[in-house]
């Protein structure tokens, strides 16, 4: 009686099948940092880091026009846009995306307030 055959290398995956795996990982990598965001903002977290003046006229008319909030949004409420402060002290209304990158630092400006309306 002869010794069990070995099957011999085992075929790597099929290259369709990994990219396919790789999509999926990314798709979730990409979920989870978006739920983080939303989930940062929407806890109650103040996004801002710079004082509101409530006297500002257009910041009152930005924040009523996008339905904006300075301590965060409702609960499922996924930010559309929000209300930027540049260096030169100017309000602008700028992507959530544009706003966060100056919550984070990686950006200029003061992210203000986050808005449920997008741009139009």
């Amino acid at each position: 009686m002869s010794a069990p055959r070995s099957p011999g290398p085992v075929a790597p995956a099929p290259l369709a099948g990994r990219r396919r795996l790789l999509g999926v990982v990314k798709l979730g990598v990409v979920v989870a940092i978006i739920a983080v965001v939303t989930g940062t903002i929407v806890s109650g977290t103040t996004p801002s880091r710079a004082p509101v003046d409530p006297r500002s006229d257009r910041l009152t008319s930005l924040m009523a026009a996008y339905d904006c909030s300075t301590t965060g949004l409702d609960d499922g409420v996924v930010p559309g846009s929000a209300v930027l402060r540049s260096p030169e002290g100017a309000l602008r209304m700028v992507t959530f995306e544009r706003g966060w990158a100056s919550y984070d630092g990686s950006r200029p400006g003061t992210l203000v307030a986050v808005c449920a309306a997008p741009l139009p």
